[in-house]
């Protein structure tokens, strides 16, 4: 089974990135069969240009520069350069992000765009022709206000005099007049990744739906969208560009309807765009399924976020989407967006949100270690019903040893590899011309543990059930010899096959990751060694 993985940021406790491959990692654990294949999310906000740097990896450098904070503060922020394409990304959140203001401190009457602007002037200044602006995840909700302000642009009141930065600014705006910004932008092409749908204004503007987690008050809402609606009157009036109304000018507090009007800027569904980038389209393409999620899933979800777009994406080509998510609100619970099967929360119960982040890593593995779970037994029971309904399944055959020795303490001991996947089991593999099934599984041993094992007995076959990786229904018998270790030597794993190799007591041997037709046949050889033991070794006589 392939299997796509492709995670949004957890805000405040994992990155894409990391979200992705610790969903990876736990699913891989419960189906180390599945074939799975990890591509990161970003929709402009948050991650966004960490997404874009791994997808264009060599192509890219990144350079730091010192600009304005949300609050005025000093902050080094990243700017991505792709010199062959003269193409720059600046992400607007790593200069004036919500996360870089704890929540006691945010204030939206002060919080400004300007560190974007000043961004976005380096990358010109610095030979970029086309600028790649990721907007989402700010602290501010002034219109664009501060990044125009930092390209040369008057933003000014009724006695023509430059407004404040924030909300008050928003409240004193009389006239703006573009400035520099004409000179400077000449011939360059700004690209405008949105994170979200929204308009500028309105119920389900800028301010109402976002303003909130910034810090704006209830009774502050309809006041500053008010200012925000004269805001827009004025672009369109002094700078004759289309602003109110239209989807994702609310995108960053107003930021992207700042970047339309003053720049020109296209736009763009920030998740579509960036998923064509980072490839996870074309890994959709041959993905069986599709686990996708973020930090918290609620309404809002569907309003242009990365899952939902992958989500919408996935369902034009006939693919099960899951989401997983640290929170799961019931809005979205509800009515689950289209595209969507299902829906998991990785919280095992009502847990305060510093909990849920101190353990947003540990939690996610778990979840994704259950899906693979469910999932190898979902894919197990398709082929079983493929084998009763087409008999002739292609089989594989194995040949294995299970070495068990006696340790200083007298208790047994078992040799295990581990494998590509982190799984715990018996060295096998196949037969090479003209061998015996005992010599070859003695060879395996040897070849992948470095231990020379000496038959005592015929163990048996167990057999199980697989995809092979062109998704074909395989049967595998494998049949196993009991083995005690002729010398001291080893172990030592195989490079390039086993990840380690190593004796387990027996008693540890429940809380290793194991595969579930393993645990029979290794009792197996154990009640076997303790019978045989004591002739096989000569201590005593039959």
């Amino acid at each position: 089974m392939k299997v796509l993985v492709a995670m949004n940021a957890f805000k405040g406790a994992l990155s894409s990135i990391r979200a992705t491959r610790t969903l990876a990692s736990g699913l891989q654990a419960g189906f180390p069969e599945a074939e799975v294949t990890q591509r990161p999310l970003a929709d402009g906000g948050d991650g966004t240009l960490e997404v874009m740097a791994s997808a264009l990896g060599t192509r890219a450098v990144t350079e730091y520069t010192e600009v304005s904070g949300p609050l005025g503060e000093r902050v080094k922020a990243p700017v991505l350069f792709v010199p062959d394409e003269k193409l720059a990304v600046v992400e607007s959140a790593l200069a004036c992000g919500i996360a870089l203001l704890p929540p006691g401190v945010r204030d939206p009457s002060r919080a400004s765009s300007y560190g974007v602007g000043e961004l976005i002037r380096y990358a010109i200044e610095r030979g970029s022709r086309t600028v790649l602006v990721g907007v989402g995840g700010t602290a501010t909700n002034d219109g664009g206000i501060g990044m125009a302000r930092a390209l040369g642009a008057q933003i000014l009141d009724s006695k023509d005099k430059a407004v404040p930065p924030g909300t008050r600014g928003l409240f004193k705006v009389s006239r703006v007049l573009p400035g520099e910004i004409p000179d400077l932008c000449r011939g360059i092409r700004v690209l405008v990744a949105c994170d979200v749908s929204n308009p500028l204004t309105g119920p389900e503007g800028a301010t109402a739906t976002y303003g909130p987690q910034k810090g704006v008050r209830p009774e502050e809402i309809a006041g500053i969208d008010a200012a925000m609606e004269r805001y827009g009157t004025i672009l369109e009036r002094d700078l004759g560009v289309t602003i109110l109304g239209i989807p994702r000018a609310g995108a960053g507090g107003g930021l992207a309807a700042g970047l339309k009007a003053f720049l020109g800027g296209e736009l763009l569904d920030g998740a579509r765009f960036i998923m064509e980038q980072a490839g996870v389209v074309e890994a959709l393409r041959t993905a069986d399924v599709v686990i996708t999620g973020e930090g918290r899933m609620d309404s809002q979800t569907r309003k242009g976020k990365a899952p939902q777009a992958l989500a919408s994406e996935a369902r034009t080509r006939g693919k099960a989407v899951i989401a997983v998510a640290g929170s799961l609100n019931l809005d979205f619970l509800e009515s689950l967006p289209d595209g969507f099967s299902a829906a998991f929360s990785t919280c095992p119960g009502p847990v305060s949100l510093d909990e849920a982040i101190q353990n947003a890593e540990k939690w996610l593995f778990f979840t994704g270690q259950q899906l693979g779970t469910v999932l190898r037994v979902g894919a197990v029971s398709r082929m079983t019903a493929l084998e009763a309904r087409h008999p002739g399944t292609p089989e594989e055959r194995s040949y294995g040893g299970i070495v068990v020795r006696k340790a200083s303490n007298s208790a047994l001991e078992v040799l295990l590899i581990k494998d590509r996947f982190g799984v715990y089991a018996p060295p096998k593999g196949h037969l090479e011309p003209g061998e015996e099934p005992a010599e070859g599984a003695v060879r395996e041993v040897l070849e992948e543990t470095g231990v020379l094992g000496k038959v005592m007995a015929e163990i048996g076959d167990t057999t199980y059930a697989y995809l092979d990786p062109l998704g074909v229904p395989t049967k595998k018998s494998v049949t196993y010899f009991l083995m005690t270790p002729v010398s001291e030597a080893g172990p030592t794993p195989q490079l390039g096959e086993t990840l380690d190799a190593a004796w387990v007591p027996e008693d540890r041997l429940v809380n290793l990751p194991s595969y579930p037709n393993n645990a029979e046949v290794i009792q197996k050889a154990l009640d076997m060694y303790r019978r045989l033991a004591p002739f096989a070794l000569g201590t005593e006589s039959p």
